[in-house]
């Protein structure tokens, strides 16, 4: 099996702006480096302040405003925020579309991890998984069990996707939270977490699509989806 590692994999049909303009470039004040966790070389330039404390700044990557008018003839479905302490094997949201806009917000323990199962068939046997670990600060895409047909693409996706700590006031510091943009056309799926990582790639197209969350120990702030 091929594992690839990168912030931006295969195609895209999605229109998204890259952050090239200043005003795009993401900047965040007050960034504590933990254990040397956003020590370079990475895809950040930190500047340090000279109070234990760093700008960090970054490219950032988002889809364009035109793609919410796409929105206009679709279904939308919210629910509230939830806090989970036990480890199911998924929560079944009982959505059936194999063409969606998802937005969701998770706040993650540290010795956790966190995420969606997308296109899973009845049966159980074809799926694909979207995990984040806090501790690698990975987003990994596992498309293993997502056909059975071995002649498709069955390739772990990695991106490395870190969550920075800041400095909201003496000693207390606020980690960030985990936000995703997700958009599923078809076989499609493309991912953008904290306007800064995005991956692209294809899942195979299951007959019976189900969508639910796959958890382990955290806790979700929202999500909203389009159909």
């Amino acid at each position: 099996m091929t594992n690839m590692r990168s912030q931006k994999v295969g195609c895209s049909r999605c229109s998204r702006k890259l952050s090239s303009k200043r005003s795009f470039v993401q900047v965040y004040n007050n960034v504590v480096n933990i254990d040397e966790s956003i020590s370079q070389p990475e895809p950040w330039t930190l500047i340090l302040n000279g109070h234990g404390n760093n700008t960090c700044k970054t490219l950032g990557v988002r889809p364009i405003n035109e793609v919410i008018n796409l929105r206009q003839n679709s279904s939308y479905l919210t629910l509230m925020s939830q806090t989970f302490d036990q480890a199911p094997d998924f929560v079944n949201l009982n959505m059936s579309s194999s063409n969606f806009e998802m937005k969701a917000t998770i706040n993650i323990s540290q010795n956790a991890t966190a995420g969606f199962t997308f296109r899973r068939s009845s049966n159980g046997l074809k799926y694909a998984t979207l995990i984040y670990d806090p501790v690698a600060e990975y987003l990994i895409l596992n498309r293993t069990y997502s056909s059975l047909i071995k002649a498709f693409d069955h390739t772990i996706v990695y991106a490395k996707q870190a969550l920075f700590t800041t400095l909201i006031h003496v000693n207390i510091t606020q980690k960030e939270l985990l936000s995703l943009h997700t958009f599923l056309d078809n076989s499609l799926l493309e991912i953008y977490a904290n306007n800064r990582t995005l991956m692209a790639t294809h899942i195979i197209i299951s007959w019976i699509f189900r969508f639910c969350w796959h958890w382990i120990h955290y806790r979700w702030a929202w999500w909203i989806c389009y159909i």
